[in-house]
């Protein structure tokens, strides 16, 4: 570990589950981040033009807890840049309450303003993912026309839903 913070937003609250992407200039990173504290919860955002030695907060909540789906929590974003480049996509997990975990979308020109999809692209309910599906990572296809989705899911085959947690696919198109 390196010394130091490389983010830490003024005041109190907790910060977790970083991604950073690089931004179209070449020279800059944004950071998504989950944050908690007294003024609200949601997805943020930092940038750094430092190669990631320090992130300063950008204005605004990229992703409020607005839906029912999001409830008591976000988090989590996955973020990336799809077809010419002039769209990015989000990928988050949206908690409705402790005991289930989906997996939304939102799509953005700038990558600060979201347009939240209404419906989970993946919903709890399978055989591996029965009561959560969340944490996910992205992986680009070789051919470039979509992202495979690895994601926990938990099949809640144990007392309070929890059980076994496994790792879990989807795969996303590039229309």
């Amino acid at each position: 570990p390196e010394p130091g913070w490389r983010f830490k937003p003024a005041g109190a609250g907790s910060v977790n589950s970083p991604r950073v992407l690089p931004l179209r200039d070449g020279l800059s990173h944004r950071m998504y981040a989950s944050f908690n504290g007294p003024s609200g919860a949601g997805i943020i955002s930092a940038i750094s033009t430092d190669g990631g030695l320090t992130f300063a907060m950008e204005d605004g909540v990229r992703i409020a807890k607005e839906t029912a789906y999001e409830r008591h929590s976000v988090f989590a974003p996955e973020v990336v840049c799809v077809g010419d480049g002039s769209l990015y996509r989000m990928y988050y997990a949206a908690i409705p309450n402790p005991d289930s975990a989906f997996i939304m979308t939102a799509s953005s020109e700038d990558g600060l303003y979201w347009r939240k999809e209404e419906l989970p692209v993946i919903a709890p309910g399978g055989q591996w993912d029965r009561v959560k599906a969340s944490e996910m990572c992205l992986m680009e296809l070789p051919d470039g026309k979509g992202f495979r989705i690895l994601y926990e899911a938990c099949d809640g085959s144990s007392k309070g839903k929890r059980g076994i947690w496994r790792i879990a696919t989807a795969t996303a198109w590039v229309s």
